[in-house]
């Protein structure tokens, strides 16, 4: 069985600055993530998908908005010109008894 086991998120969408999430089926079998609107569930699930395949939904029609969309905002507007940022989603399973990664 494969299962999630760790989320951790560096300047993606809402989340600024790096963010991890544990994940912890030892005791459920179901997660559930409950907040405010606006507090990170849609992007938090639109990392996941990102991670594991490569596209993300938001509503913009021009693909370089979408890109740019990835990022936080305060990174955006706190940078430096030419200053290098860094956008990532790392996903930790669990198959067979040992982690195995997922980078984007």
């Amino acid at each position: 069985m494969i299962q999630l086991t760790r989320i951790e998120l560096e300047n993606f969408c809402p989340f600024f600055g790096k963010q991890e999430i544990p994940l912890d089926f030892s005791t459920k079998r179901l997660v559930i993530f409950e907040a405010d609107p606006g507090e990170g569930k849609t992007s938090l699930a639109n990392a996941i998908n990102w991670c594991l395949f490569g596209t993300y939904h938001n509503n913009e029609d021009d693909i370089k908005k979408a890109d740019f969309a990835l990022f936080n905002d305060d990174i955006l507007v706190n940078s430096k010109i030419k200053e290098v940022l860094t956008c990532r989603v790392n996903l930790t399973f669990e198959m067979e008894g040992k982690d195995r990664n997922k980078n984007k």
